[in-house]
């Protein structure tokens, strides 16, 4: 049995199947990746076990009674691969107490050059909860051109 052929698709999970040729024989090869946004936004291989402490900066400040800006700074420490770090920034804006927008720039600052314009509706329907959905555009070639953005947020 030949060995199998890996490689990595330009855009993460987006799931390109490939075709290789090895000794006469043609083979389909099919590689699968996600994205670990909560860390450093960077693509993982689905079958990859990650682990690793994770530690962020937040900064956030109030601009006028409707506009928030927030900043964060983003370490995570993968036990297998050494240190990663990546970068969030925001602008929202409220409407009303229950509905906002919202548009951030998020990336890393590895070598893989992962950056992702998103642009957010938030509603807020109880105090203690918010759902946020939005769009998000690839700011490089290593980026997905376009991802739907859906969160569910509870505080308590």
């Amino acid at each position: 049995m030949s060995q199998a052929l890996r490689v990595r698709p330009r855009h993460a999970g987006h799931g390109h199947g490939l075709s290789g040729v090895q000794g006469g024989v043609s083979q389909q090869v099919r590689t699968t990746s996600t994205t670990r946004e909560i860390t450093t936004y960077e693509a993982v291989l689905r079958e990859q076990r990650v682990e690793g402490l994770s530690a962020r900066l937040m900064l956030e400040a109030d601009l006028t009674g409707a506009d928030r800006v927030v900043l964060n700074l983003v370490h995570f420490n993968d036990r297998a691969q050494g240190p990663a770090w990546g970068y969030a920034a925001g602008l929202r804006h409220a409407f009303h107490h229950d509905v906002a927008m919202s548009v951030e720039a998020l990336g890393n600052f590895n070598q893989e050059n992962w950056h992702q314009a998103v642009v957010a509706a938030h509603y807020a329907p109880v105090h203690w909860g918010l759902i946020k959905l939005g769009a998000a555009f690839g700011l490089t070639s290593e980026t997905p051109d376009f991802s739907l953005i859906a969160g569910f947020v509870v505080r308590f």
